[in-house]
């Protein structure tokens, strides 16, 4: 599957936009060794990206409470 393709799928899954065909794409997309690097890659990125973002959130949260 291509990177491009690969990606999109993942964003429709986490932005809860996916079809059932798109999922089933997707999942097939496990057994190629090439998209399973991209999900990887991409999913890693994300989470660390919502932990940055929550971080900051409890940050501010906390000196809006002093």
């Amino acid at each position: 599957m291509e990177r491009k393709k690969s990606i999109g799928l993942i964003k429709r899954l986490i932005n809860n936009q996916i079809s059932r065909e798109e999922l089933d794409t997707l999942l097939e997309g496990l057994d190629d060794d090439e998209a399973s690097k991209v999900y990887e890659i991409y999913l890693r990125d994300h989470f660390d990206k919502i932990m940055e973002e929550n971080v900051e959130n409890l940050r501010r949260k906390k000196e809006k409470n002093r």
